[in-house]
């Protein structure tokens, strides 16, 4: 009985990626509605706003968990500009006031070559940016960011 499959590339067919499929452990100690929201926006980062509602109403345990996996997904990014998992990072911040200041200092952890300017009126009016806008403000950020930083100050938009 030979391997009719022996000379085939399954690689395709068999290829799962925490990218595509989230491992929800049972370490992660996730009801099944917050492991439900978890995936979803893990899956779809760009669509985690219109989850803020069934967040707000995750214990704040859970919370905490599904911003551990979100951050651990954000950690991969290299460029922040707008990329999609900050759409879930906020969503969760804004279920958590808690996840906003981790979200922060984990923003303010990133390196200055990784912010864009984009970044700046994408998170502008979150309650837990304006201390990090003010750091970006005084550090070594790009020109770019820094004109993005006072443009939307002038609008009235930053209370830094």
């Amino acid at each position: 009985m030979p391997p009719r499959l022996g000379d085939l590339d399954l690689r395709g067919i068999l290829y799962v990626s925490r990218e595509h499929a989230p491992l929800i452990t049972p370490e992660d100690r996730l009801s099944s509605e917050a492991a439900e929201i978890l995936v979803a926006i893990l899956q779809n980062p760009d669509m985690a706003a219109s989850m803020r509602e069934r967040l707000s109403r995750i214990p704040r345990p859970e919370i905490t968990i599904i911003m551990d996996r979100v951050l651990e997904r954000a950690g991969r990014e290299q460029s922040w500009g707008t990329p999609p998992i900050l759409d879930a990072c906020i969503a969760v911040a804004a279920a958590d006031p808690t996840q906003g200041k981790r979200l922060a200092a984990f923003l303010r952890e990133r390196p200055s070559a990784q912010i864009t300017p984009s970044l700046i009126p994408k998170m502008a009016d979150e309650p837990w940016a304006s201390d990090l806008i003010e750091a970006w403000r005084n550090a070594d950020v790009s020109p770019q960011v820094k004109r993005a930083i006072t443009v939307r100050k002038k609008d009235g938009h930053l209370q830094v």
